[in-house]
């Protein structure tokens, strides 16, 4: 199988509206050629209907989408060349392995010969080379997940759209999932938005996130802009675990005070105008005993809590600005510390962003 460099997919002010309800607001973004790009939010966010719409399953209320230059709002969906992935996975269960991924192939108007090359294909980079003849209800979870994806693959789609397609996977499989699905869409270089919830799969797999709340997007970016450096307050405390300190920027805008007093030295973007906050992630965070703290920003603070989580231990300390979440690798060899000592907090300055509540404008 061989695939080029179409997939170009643009959302321009795409808006999706339910009688009074708006489920998508304005939404604007362009997913380039062989891109792995995640949409991810909370139930409700309009992730799902984004990928409907470019699927044909749904139709814009306003705005403009389209697929390799083409406005394709007055296409059908079985003309847009498009593969889809679901959650339920969606095979047909009198159907064997080989006749589920035959019958897209039939439908897109392959022949017998070129089928049955196809089949063998997708089946052997799925790594289920000899299954054909099973019948869905025969395999595990995960064989059912490959078979879902190489139907949708073996037609080579301009788009591969997966719909939550590991949400109902156990975390080991899930991890596991995860790895051969970005290897095999890698290997292919088919355009593919991947619609989740799960903070962990969007920045493990996805070369750009679009982050999502209430049908409107809040950031765009690469795995790493969207944890390090959070356009709101939403994606912040969205996208993994974060110590909030609310108060005041200063005018000169490097350093903030909180509301129990502190000065923090922070690091400020000019993000959009709103509401401040000062923030900084629990691994980022570490603790000395009291009086020993060296660093940008030091918290004098009491231990209240020690979990022990595997590789690493959690200590929630109480403070004048509230309970802050440390988070320490347990190969240190440094002592430990326990419930009721006294520390300090420490960070660097470049680890202390402000982030407000307002939605970034662009991508």
């Amino acid at each position: 199988m061989s695939t080029d460099s179409q997939g170009r997919v643009e959302y321009a002010d795409v808006v999706k509206e339910y009688g009074d309800v708006t489920a998508v607001k304005e939404a604007s973004f362009t997913v380039e050629p062989g891109e792995f790009v995640a949409l991810l939010g909370p139930s409700g966010a309009g992730k799902t209907t984004l990928l409907r719409i470019l699927a044909g399953f749904e139709e814009t209320s306003g705005g403009r989408l389209t697929l390799d230059g083409r406005d394709v709002d007055a296409v059908p969906p079985h003309e847009r060349n498009t593969g889809m992935v679901f959650q339920s996975y969606a095979l047909f269960p009198h159907m064997t392995v080989r006749e589920n991924i035959e019958f897209g192939l039939k439908r897109n108007g392959f022949d017998g010969d070129e089928i049955d090359e196809r089949v063998e294909t997708v089946l052997s980079m799925v790594d289920l080379a000899g299954y054909g003849d099973r019948k869905p209800a025969n395999l595990s979870g995960g064989q059912q997940q490959r078979v879902a994806t190489a139907r949708a693959v073996a037609i080579e789609p301009r788009v591969l759209l997966m719909d939550e397609p590991l949400g109902a996977l156990d975390k080991k499989l899930r991890d596991q999932l995860q790895v051969e699905l970005t290897d095999l869409q890698s290997d292919l270089g088919i355009t593919t938005l991947y619609v989740t919830h799960n903070q962990s799969e969007a920045l493990t797999m996805a070369d750009r996130i679009v982050v999502m709340s209430q049908g409107r997007i809040e950031q765009i970016g690469t795995p790493t802009e969207i944890y390090d450096a959070p356009a709101t307050r939403f994606v912040a405390e969205f996208i993994g675990d974060a110590n909030f300190f609310e108060g005041d920027l200063d005018a000169d805008g490097e350093s903030f005070t909180t509301a129990g007093g502190t000065t923090l030295d922070v690091t400020y973007d000019s993000a959009p105008a709103g509401t401040p906050c000062a923030f900084v992630r629990p691994e980022r965070m570490d603790l000395a005993p009291r009086g020993e703290g060296d660093g940008a920003n030091v918290v004098a603070g009491t231990v209240e809590n020690v979990r022990f989580v595997g590789s690493t231990t959690q200590y929630y300390v109480s403070t004048v600005d509230g309970r802050l979440l440390v988070e320490r690798q347990n190969q240190r060899v440094d002592a430990a510390f326990a419930e009721g000592d006294a520390v300090d907090v420490t960070w660097a300055l470049a680890d202390t962003r402000v982030v407000t509540d307002d939605p970034a404008d662009g991508a």
